[in-house]
This record gives structure tokens, C-alpha cells and sequence, in this order.
């Protein structure tokens, strides 16, 4: 897990499951970006290729991070970069309003993809189990992502809590082409909807709670999810991870 963080990533009230980042105590947006090394900004430039000692125009750009100029990816000649701070700064208000306070922040890559998650005031409950509410707000710098904003249930602290609340598809996508600030306004207006999309989760989760399968139906998901682990261990440890 550590390996693919940035220079850090910040937790508040309660540790990550592996012990990762630093304790914070709910900050703003802006103390979230600094104390998860995300108070930086992207540049672009050129990309070319060294071809025989020959410097060829891809007609590509490299996008490049302004306080390192470490190299972040490479992407058309049209996108557009999506700043942190602009990222922050288009869900605050909406924040504000609603009380949601900062929960984990973070980048991996070097900052090739960034994000922020914060934690709604007011739990849901399903089947008399607490679960918390989290608006995700995600940014890939090296153009492999659109940017998505979206509510989940899931407390991001690590690459694989990431890609399980990415899996959703009750979320806002923001492409990084010259319309994105006005995806970017819409996102804002979405977002003050978001406890709809919290009580229709709440309802499907709800009846799921209530299906009883039987036991062998039980035994035969466990041995299949177990004879999977199996195979993946086996697996990394012929290719000697």
C-alpha cells in the first residue's frame, strides 16, 4: 500500500486499516491539500520523442507537476488540466452547507491520481449496522481517468478501497476537455443531491439485508472466493512478489 502514495496521505478520526498517514483532525479544504502534499500544481509541455538523436513533436503533451518536474503523463493536445485547489474549491460551498468535513486525502504515483474524501455528519443504517456516508472527489493527472465526484460508502484510504468506490456508477464524470468548468458547475449542483442517491443505496441495501440464501449457496460462494484467493497467491508467488 505505502509504496504507491505520495509524499503522504492524511486520516482523521480513526487510523487506515494498515496504519498509512497522518492523523488530522477534520480540516478545511485548503489545510487538506497541504497536509497531503497535494498544495501543488500541473503544468503542460510538448512531448517529443528522441528518434536517432532527432527530436520528434508527437504532437502530444506532458503533463508535468510545477513544484518537482516529475513527469505525470502523457495526453492530447486538447486537455485540459484540472488544478487541486480547483477541485477543492468547486465542492467547499456544497460542503459547507451540508456540514461534510474532510475524512482522507491522498495521491498515488507521485500525483498521476489524487483524492479527497470527506464524511457527511449523519450516518445511515442498514439492518441496525451503522455506515457512514463519504463524498469521493478524484482526479487523474496522467489522463487515464475523467475526474469523478461521487457519494459512497466506502472510506478511501488505500489504492484498493479507491477502485472499490470507483466502481459505482451514481457519479459525476468531468472530462478534461474545454467544457470541463461547466461539468465542473454542474458537479456542484449534483452534488447537493446526493442524499437521494444515499437513501436509494440505503433501500436496495435494505432488502438485500433481508435475503436469507441457503446454506449450500453460502458454502459454494466461500469455496469459490476462497479457491480464487488461493489462485492469486499462487500466482504472485511465481512471479516472485
Amino acid at each position: 500500500v505505502a509504496r504507491m502514495f505520495g509524499p503522504t496521505i492524511i486520516v482523521a478520526n480513526r487510523p487506515s486499516w494498515s496504519g498509512a498517514g497522518l492523523p488530522a483532525d477534520a480540516p478545511s479544504g485548503p489545510e487538506a491539500l497541504e497536509k497531503a502534499g497535494l498544495d501543488w500544481e500541473v503544468g503542460m509541455t510538448p512531448a517529443y520523442a528522441d528518434i536517432d538523436g532527432q527530436k520528434i513533436d508527437t504532437g502530444k503533451m506532458a503533463t508535468y507537476r510545477k513544484d518537482t518536474g516529475k513527469v505525470l503523463g502523457v495526453v492530447g493536445s486538447e486537455f485540459q488540466v484540472l488544478q487541486n485547489v480547483e477541485a477543492m474549491e468547486a465542492i467547499s460551498d456544497v460542503f459547507a452547507e451540508h456540514n461534510i468535513k474532510y475524512e482522507t486525502a491522498g495521491s498515488f504515483n507521485d500525483g498521476q491520481q489524487i483524492w479527497m474524501l470527506a464524511r457527511h455528519p449523519e450516518p445511515t443504517s442498514v439492518a441496525g449496522d451503522e455506515v457512514n456516508r463519504y463524498v469521493l472527489v478524484f482526479n487523474a493527472h496522467n489522463g487515464s481517468r475523467s475526474a469523478r465526484l461521487l457519494p459512497t460508502g466506502v472510506r478511501v484510504v488505500c489504492q484498493n478501497t479507491l477502485r472499490m468506490a470507483l466502481s459505482a456508477t451514481d457519479d459525476i464524470r468531468i472530462r478534461h476537455t474545454k467544457n470541463m468548468r461547466e461539468r465542473l458547475a454542474e458537479a456542484q449542483r449534483a452534488l447537493a443531491r446526493a442524499d437521494s442517491i444515499f437513501m436509494t443505496w440505503q433501500s436496495t441495501a435494505e432488502r438485500l439485508a433481508r435475503i436469507q440464501p441457503p446454506d449450500e449457496r453460502v458454502v459454494r460462494v466461500v469455496n469459490n472466493v476462497l479457491d480464487f484467493a488461493l489462485g492469486e497467491l499462487v500466482d504472485a508467488a511465481a512471479d516472485g512478489d
